[in-house]
């Protein structure tokens, strides 16, 4: 009997001293080779919109001055660079995969060295057949005659895409001399014509104002977008 108590005292003892070591919180668990001093990792954005929007109307046309800063290609399908000149509205790819009417918004796409239509896209579209199939071309404008067209005649984008010694293509910059093969990334100051895949179609300009570094993310990337209007084009907002 003395035996028994002794033992069931001893394992008392025991639980009490056990307990007693342990402390007061448990430490969360740390991802698989995390040191002392790292920061957790940041989450993968799914949405990312420009960063600066500024429109300017005009008689007869819209501007849209368009930055977006230090844009990564590594998150290129979460980027809002779908633009609409139909409402000013910007979507990403997912965006653009929600409605056949989503696709058949964007006109597009300038954001990573060459200024696309959505069709180029039809691999990772669910609504490829809406896709608008816009054209650009190069152009010869210089900065002043730009500037008075949008102002003064923005008809006269019409004549000059029309009356263009280049054809449409799909995407621009464009080496026409190898059909496309080898082409590189537009340069701060270009100039490209578009027309619209619509009815009636619009016309209108992009200029690259600043290009950075185009894969890195490093500095922003600023595009301006002018396009013929009726001052109908609505301000869409997120």
């Amino acid at each position: 009997m003395k035996t028994t108590l002794l033992h069931f005292i001893a394992t008392v003892v025991f639980a009490i001293a056990l307990i007693s070591c342990q402390t007061e919180e448990v430490a969360p668990l740390r991802p698989v080779g995390w040191l002392p001093g790292d920061k957790a990792p940041n989450p993968i954005p799914t949405n990312i919109p420009p960063a600066e929007v500024i429109r300017t109307d005009y008689a007869g046309a819209t501007k849209w001055r368009i930055t977006f800063n230090d844009p990564k290609y590594a998150f290129k399908w979460a980027y809002q660079r779908f633009f609409s000149t139909v409402d000013g509205s910007f979507r990403n790819l997912a965006d653009l995969n929600s409605s056949s009417k989503a696709t058949s918004r964007a006109d597009m796409d300038f954001l990573f060295g060459f200024i696309k239509a959505p069709e180029n896209f039809h691999n990772y579209l669910h609504y490829d057949a809406y896709a608008p199939e816009t054209q650009f071309k190069p152009a010869s404008l210089s900065l002043i005659q730009l500037a008075d067209i949008t102002e003064y005649n923005p008809t006269l984008f019409q004549d000059e895409f029309e009356n263009s010694p280049f054809y449409g293509t799909s995407f621009q910059p464009y080496n026409y001399e190898l059909n496309g093969d080898e082409s590189t990334f537009y340069e701060n100051g270009d100039i490209f014509l578009f027309k619209t895949d619509r009815n009636p179609a619009r016309y209108g300009a992009i200029r690259i104002i600043e290009r950075s570094q185009i894969y890195q993310g490093i500095g922003p990337r600023i595009v301006e977008v002018i396009v013929q209007a009726d001052n109908d084009i609505i301000q869409w907002k997120n």
